[in-house]
């Protein structure tokens, strides 16, 4: 029993529709990654720049 998937349709638009959600999906956590990186750097300014005020009001 040979299965032949019709090129038009079938599989071929699943994988397609597939491929989109990963493709979406790798913007997203490329996009959550920066972010949490951008958070990190501000909260690091912050610290540094918290210490120079506590260290220049000693």
């Amino acid at each position: 029993m040979a299965q032949v998937d019709d090129p038009t349709g079938g599989n071929v638009s699943e994988l397609k529709s597939f491929w989109q959600e990963q493709k979406a999906f790798q913007l997203a956590m490329t996009k959550f990654n920066l972010q949490v990186e951008t958070d990190k750097a501000q909260a690091q300014s912050r610290n540094r720049v918290a210490d120079a005020v506590g260290q220049s009001g000693r």
